[in-house]
């Protein structure tokens, strides 16, 4: 499986400042943990790219310039999700008062 990321952001802007069609970089980097079930990517303000490995109970991110993963490992059965609005992963069988954040 693996893990893509685009800047539609900035295509927009593009698009919007300028007649010509954007071209649109969209690169993929394998997720080194398979069978994982990794979504819900979150670019942080550093231009890390967080996500969760759903069935795998892990939040990672991965460096696009290094392409680099770390991953922090959850409790067994948590199947994480990542909500961007506030940028933490959240764990339906935790307390929200429990769930870690993400940096």
């Amino acid at each position: 499986m693996t893990l893509a990321f685009a800047a539609f952001g900035l295509a927009a802007a593009v698009a919007a400042a300028a007649p010509a069609a954007p071209s649109l970089d969209i690169r993929e980097w394998p997720v080194p943990w398979k069978d994982t079930r990794p979504r819900d990517p979150f670019m942080d303000p550093s231009g890390r790219v967080w996500f969760v490995g759903q069935t795998g109970d892990y939040v990672a991110h991965l460096d696009p310039r290094t392409g680099e993963f770390k991953r922090f490992d959850l409790t067994k059965g948590s199947g994480p999700l990542l909500t961007p609005s506030r940028a933490r992963p959240v764990m339906p069988s935790v307390p929200s008062s429990s769930t870690p954040t993400a940096e």
